[in-house]
């Protein structure tokens, strides 16, 4: 697994990963130093109107570790999807969407249509 920052590998072992195509994965990562992470926000602290930044990487590799801003437009309680309009594209999925602490809220999963329509979600 290759880690962004110092641009080296380290061994790791993928311990679960999503159901019905979450693209998300857990790995127990095997090494001596400490790693960066990001904090996780309290559940259900997120509310509509809160400002979001999504982080990630799209499909083209030119575009490596993209950050956009926006909101959140609604949050379905039943199923705990957040919408937002932080622009998201193809290959975005499994980034965080994050607060404006920098924690993690929600996962990136989807948009609606070939263009960004500010209908994307976490």
């Amino acid at each position: 697994m290759p880690c962004r920052r110092h641009r080296r590998k380290v061994p790791a072992d993928v311990r679960g990963f999503g159901k019905g195509g979450l693209d998300l994965a857990v790995l127990k990562i095997h090494t001596q130093g400490k790693l960066r992470t990001l904090p996780l926000a309290t559940a259900g602290s997120a509310k509509v109107g809160d400002r979001v930044f999504a982080l990630g990487t799209p499909i083209d590799a030119n575009f490596k570790d993209t950050f956009t801003q926006g909101h959140i437009t609604r949050i379905d309680k039943a199923n705990g999807e957040i919408q937002h309009d932080a622009v998201i594209m193809g290959g975005n999925s499994g980034g965080p969407l994050l607060n404006v602490q920098g924690q993690v809220i929600g996962v990136n999963t989807s948009g609606i249509g070939q263009l960004n329509t500010g209908m994307n979600f976490a």
